[in-house]
């Protein structure tokens, strides 16, 4: 399967952090990333008294379902020294899943694809260096269109 993940950290050295969570993802025997997005600096969103945040989009092949994918992001942002606060706040590490194939799914621990996404230029930009003709899987519209459609927003 084919998974997107989001990989964020705006504490201990951020650019560090992603650049460690992208070596212990890579070492999973189940987990190929196949293409990384560029590493940027972007603006918090929500609790804006916090320093920048680093963000990178990765392509994965896994064979992890997209729960048991869950419980691995989970895990590894607890070894690496993650703990959960306030919802808006910083964070050593943060890996949000994307977009995992075409699946949709909504529980109390998954949303698919990830609900803020498509609202997220700067997302949508990273997950765009790497597939601009990615499908939404709920929108039906490319990473390419959703990001000329925020854009207009962005101007109105």
């Amino acid at each position: 399967m084919i998974a997107y993940l989001c990989l964020g950290s705006n504490l201990d050295n951020p650019e560090t952090q992603i650049h460690s969570a992208w070596q212990m993802l890579a070492k999973d025997p189940k987990i190929r990333i196949l293409k990384s997005s560029p590493l940027i600096q972007t603006k918090p969103v929500g609790n804006l008294n916090q320093p920048d945040f680093f963000n990178q989009v990765i392509e994965i092949e896994t064979f992890y379902s997209s729960d048991e994918l869950l419980q691995k992001a989970l895990t590894l942002e607890n070894q690496m020294g993650r703990v959960r606060q306030e919802h808006w706040g910083p964070r050593t590490i943060d890996i949000d899943i994307l977009i995992y194939e075409d699946e949709v799914k909504h529980t109390k621990d998954l949303i698919l694809p990830h609900p803020e996404m498509a609202n997220r230029k700067f997302v949508l930009e990273l997950i765009g260096s790497i597939n601009p003709n990615l499908m939404h899987p709920v929108l039906h519209k490319s990473i390419a269109d959703l990001l000329k459609d925020l854009n207009k927003k962005e101007v109105e």
